[in-house]
């Protein structure tokens, strides 16, 4: 953590578990928001404020029910099923980040986002909609962390481009609609090719520039 400038030297570092247990601190300055840059409630309850939910880094789970759960699953006369989760884990509506937190993070306790680019309403490492998104902007988001990520931010980039053209009206509704169909099959095709020991940490090494978002965010 540094001063409101963001200029000065380190004013205070945090080191945290997998799931934000404490493992040290150094520095003087006083400070509320700490693992996931969440509010600590430790006066009261040790409890982390993620919004629509508080979580409890002793036991790594949420003390309350995911409130959107039951819109992501459905259920009929063979029991359950889902259609956005990524494992068998996220049947449990407790769970933090499918107990995956060295690579997701869920800002809101309601979704949980893969690195800087995977998930919705999620670019670049903020909570922005496309809808949102100014051309100053391709300023300030983060890269990608690994291949998958990569994936997420080629098409993210891409499903800008598509509704860019078409607000300025180089493009009608069905050159749209075949940008967008288009941006979504290169994202299939991206993903079947991700090699899954790149992935994680172990992947914050892997970069490739000059991808359609870099030459997009040149432009402005």
């Amino acid at each position: 953590m540094t001063d409101g400038s963001g200029l000065s030297p380190v004013e205070r570092s945090y080191f945290y578990d997998e799931f934000g247990n404490s493992l040290g601190s150094w520095g003087s300055i006083s400070n509320h928001y700490l693992y996931t840059g969440q509010e600590y409630d430790g006066e009261i309850s040790s409890l982390h404020n993620l919004r629509a939910r508080y979580y409890d880094r002793s036991i790594g789970r949420f003390i309350s029910e995911d409130p959107v759960w039951q819109n992501t699953v459905y259920f009929n006369r063979f029991g359950f099923f889902c259609k956005d989760f990524l494992s068998p884990q996220d049947f449990n509506p407790y769970l933090y980040v499918s107990n995956n937190s060295v690579n997701m993070i869920d800002p809101t306790g309601l979704k949980k986002y893969y690195g800087y680019w995977c998930g919705d309403k999620w670019m670049g490492g903020k909570e922005m909609y496309f809808e949102d998104m100014q051309p100053s902007d391709f300023k300030t988001l983060e890269e990608f962390w690994d291949d998958l990520d990569r994936c997420c931010m080629e098409h993210d980039s891409h499903i800008w481009y598509c509704r860019f053209m078409r607000d300025q009206g180089i493009f009608d509704e069905e050159k749209y609609r075949q940008c967008e169909n288009e941006a979504d099959r290169n994202l299939s095709a991206c993903f079947n090719k991700v090699d899954p020991r790149s992935l994680g940490l172990g992947g914050k090494a892997v970069r490739a520039f000059g991808i359609p978002f870099f030459r997009l965010r040149g432009r402005f």
